[in-house]
């Protein structure tokens, strides 16, 4: 029998990463003739660590992580996530529609949700964004450590606003949305969501490789998930995954604004760790 081929991912929701992830592992098995391990990290560190330590053979890395790796752990990018076409993201800080927080500045002074320090749409990206333009919000930000965490915690009064992942169409300036956060992990609330800024391009996420693993091997993922992209229902399952609709062969550019996000949030900020509860 082939040896256990392992699969990391990030948190996303426990329906989702569980649930779903289980059907793309059957899926990958069934196309890679491989037996497969999936193991969800509960944290970006938990993630980064079992990809570069040989823990697991493949990783989904959000775009922080990916560049870092790359670029400090001889880490390979394998394939970049597309969406509605492009291989980049927006950061969305939003609220309630029924808040009274209407444009960037109503931020001042108000509580904030993140998803974690390292997270580019989740902290960084929109972080560096309030900063940039002088808004001061409550301190300390709540790290909630997923997206699905902060949109609950916005959805029911937790916290004034949050900041997540979206995609726009067209200009940002002009905030015309196509899939959020909000819409994908938490369908259903009993509360819309209004977006109040708009900070981007981000990369998107990459299927990764650790340095250990065969080309081999490498070459059967990629021809695997490309071949999965292919199969209409099996497709679904993937964008129901990781919301991505294509790959295409990673550039490693466009993570300019990542290093920029870093060095502008040149004051750190305490963490603080607390459940959305029930």
């Amino acid at each position: 029998m082939p040896p256990l081929v392992t699969f990391g991912i990030p948190l996303l929701s426990d329906e989702i990463s569980h649930g779903t992830g289980k059907e793309f592992l059957r899926i990958l098995e069934h196309r890679m003739a491989r037996p497969m391990l999936l193991r969800v990290a509960s944290t970006y560190s938990e993630l980064v660590d079992g990809l570069a330590e040989g823990k697991y053979d493949f990783a989904w890395l959000p775009p922080v992580e990916a560049h870092q790796l790359a670029a400090h752990a001889g880490v390979e990018l394998l394939l970049q996530a597309r969406r509605a076409g492009n291989d980049y993201y927006h950061s969305l800080i939003f609220a309630r529609d029924d808040s009274p927080i209407r444009s960037p500045t109503h931020l001042s002074g108000k509580k904030m949700a993140f998803v974690h320090r390292r997270s580019a749409s989740g902290y960084l990206v929109p972080a560096a964004y309030l900063l940039a333009n002088g808004i001061e919000i409550a301190s300390p930000p709540l790290f909630l450590r997923s997206h699905e965490a902060v949109v609950l915690a916005v959805s029911k009064g937790m916290t004034d606003a949050g900041a997540t992942y979206g995609n726009v169409l067209g200009d940002p300036g002009d905030l015309e949305i196509t899939g959020a956060a909000w819409s994908q992990l938490a369908p259903g609330l009993r509360h819309g969501m209004r977006t109040i800024a708009c900070a981007g391009p981000i990369p998107t996420d990459t299927i990764c490789a650790w340095p250990g693993t065969s080309k081999a091997l490498r070459t059967q993922l990629i021809d695997a998930v490309q071949a999965v992209m292919s199969t209409p229902d099996q497709a679904k399952t993937m964008y129901g995954l990781f919301g991505t609709d294509s790959f295409s062969t990673p550039q490693g550019t466009g993570y300019e604004i990542l290093k920029t996000s870093h060095a502008t949030l040149y004051t750190p900020c305490r963490e603080k760790t607390q459940s959305p509860g029930a």
